[in-house]
């Protein structure tokens, strides 16, 4: 995959084409994320699990994947359950316009140029974000959370990023 993108810059390159800009959503947050080598001991198949990981955009690619690779390599270890969750919340993020998600201690700060206020407000005033949300529109426009005593900051990444993405539909 590698390759291809690196031989289709060039040729574009050669052509005068300006490559296009890739749009991605870092995820820096307190968790371990990799696949064990000894959950999957074959390199090969390591890589394809992790090609699969980064492709995970919904509830339904996760259920899939945990089936997948609960029948293949039985059960999934805890860093890779969390790998599975960053990924679909970085895909999931990315579709909605954000460029990163930052946690420093316990504060959760999700980055969105195009941030929209109205949303922010409504999730800032609802259960169980209310009282630990701040909104910024300042020069990296984001909305922070400040994780509380015995919360898990994957899952309350990913309830963010859900409701935003309801309000969004609405």
């Amino acid at each position: 995959d590698l390759f291809i993108k690196i031989l289709e810059d060039a040729i574009n390159a050669e052509k005068g084409i300006a490559p296009k800009a890739e749009l991605n959503c870092t995820i820096d947050v307190s968790a371990d994320a990799f696949i064990p080598e000894e959950y999957i001991t074959s390199l090969p198949l390591r890589i394809d699990a992790y090609k699969k990981i980064a492709a995970v955009c919904n509830q339904d690619d996760s259920d899939d994947l945990y089936d997948e690779l609960n029948d293949r390599f039985g059960d999934i270890p805890k860093p890779t359950e969390n790998l599975i969750k960053i990924s679909k919340i970085r895909n999931s993020a990315l579709a909605l316009g954000f460029v990163s998600i930052e946690q420093k201690d316990r504060v959760l700060s999700f980055y969105n140029p195009s941030i929209n206020i109205e949303q922010c407000a409504v999730i800032a005033s609802e259960e169980p974000f209310k009282g630990a949300v701040m909104i910024s529109l300042g020069a990296r426009p984001h909305i922070s959370y400040k994780l509380r005593d015995g919360e898990n900051n994957l899952n309350r990444c990913e309830k963010i990023i859900e409701r935003y993405s309801k309000l969004t539909k609405n």
